[in-house]
């Protein structure tokens, strides 16, 4: 065996091993990750209004995106045991010499780690975009109340996505307070609050509900009457 071919065997081995290892570290760190997203916006902090009704805002804990970059473990790895395959086959194979079989071996090796870096690129960009709700697009979704929401100030809501169980921001669109587990619509949208209102049901609920609550000191009254 020449050196050239202990190098390329080692650059093989060493690639392999790279993509292996940073693909189980990978994992494990992300074993943990979970759960109902949520639009990780602090209810009892500041909100920013000023943001625009169709910004597009992550489904995950304030998960920025993920950036893949051409230093990346899985480029490099790709990068090495490209260059060392191409290299073992260009001096086994077509018998090149060293000075030749190297520069042949990077050439490929580059352009396999390039398409790599495009193609994962792409799935990546492809599998945040679906975790992506656009607030715009809320208007009319039914959600149930689980801050309450108290009179000109602001709750939380929680409502189903096709990414799951997702929560956000909220203010009553009429200033009135909503009562926790209350089930609401998004009327609007307002940077990343939404202005909601009491569904039809609910708000029969809550008629029935005040109307009984004015007739129980009546009902009161009469039997104190009817006592005396």
């Amino acid at each position: 065996m020449t050196w050239s071919f202990g190098v390329y065997l080692f650059c093989l081995v060493v690639g392999l091993g790279f993509a292996v290892a940073s693909g189980f570290l990978g994992g494990v760190l992300h074993t943990g990750d979970g759960g109902d997203a949520g639009f990780g916006h602090d209810v009892g902090g500041d909100v920013h209004a000023g943001v625009p009704a169709d910004h597009d805002v992550s489904a995950g804990h304030g998960d920025a995106g993920v950036h893949l970059s051409p230093l990346s473990p899985p480029i490099m790895s790709t990068f090495l045991a490209g260059f060392g395959f191409a290299g073992m086959v260009g001096e086994k194979a077509f018998h090149l010499p060293w000075f030749l079989s190297g520069p042949t071996a990077a050439v490929f090796s580059l352009a396999v780690a390039v398409l790599t870096f495009v193609l994962v690129g792409k799935l990546m960009s492809s599998s945040q975009g679906t975790s992506h709700i656009r607030m715009a697009d809320l208007t009319g979704t039914e959600a149930e109340v689980i801050t309450p929401i108290p009179a000109e100030g602001v709750g939380e809501i929680a409502f189903d996505t096709t990414t799951g169980r997702t929560s956000c921001p909220a203010r009553s669109e009429t200033g009135a307070a909503i009562p926790r587990h209350s089930m609401v619509t998004i009327a609007q949208v307002v940077g990343n609050v939404a202005l909601v209102r009491e569904t039809i049901d609910e708000q029969l609920r809550s008629l029935g509900r005040s109307e009984q609550t004015a007739a129980e000191p009546a009902a009161r009254e009469m039997t104190e009457r009817e006592d005396a």
